[in-house]
């Protein structure tokens, strides 16, 4: 009888110690599950887009180098061009036309954010 009771005791033990670590481990499979997934192109777009936004409040605001604001920003162009192209499955448009495009939706979302900041200081 002792010993039922014994190994009940340590059955217990176990699952209390046990519980938390196992819990854990799923807990941590979810968070890999999300951080993997693949985003949707609004997603995307919006990630680029506020990017240059932020590269051109930066240099703006003097703390890029003309450098480093140039390549940035070619960077990022040459990834919202790839993300029109696969969005759109282009295949007869040239890129001059989808260069134009982001250069446009970049202007326009300048223009939101200075209209917004004017609207919060005045």
């Amino acid at each position: 009888m002792e010993a039922v009771i014994g190994l009940v005791m340590l059955a217990g033990a176990i699952v209390i110690v046990g519980y938390p670590l196992i819990q854990k481990d799923i807990q941590n499979h979810k968070v890999k599950t999300a951080k993997n997934k693949i985003l949707g192109y609004e997603q995307q777009k919006e990630i680029v887009m506020s990017s240059i936004g932020e590269i051109e409040f930066d240099f703006n605001m003097n703390k890029l180098s003309v450098d480093d604001y140039q390549e940035l920003k070619a960077l990022y162009k040459e990834k919202a061009v790839q993300l029109l192209k696969e969005n759109d499955k282009v295949s007869g448009v040239n890129e001059t036309d989808l260069v134009r495009k982001l250069e446009e939706e970049i202007e326009a979302d300048l223009k939101s954010l200075k209209e917004s900041d004017a609207d919060e200081k005045g």
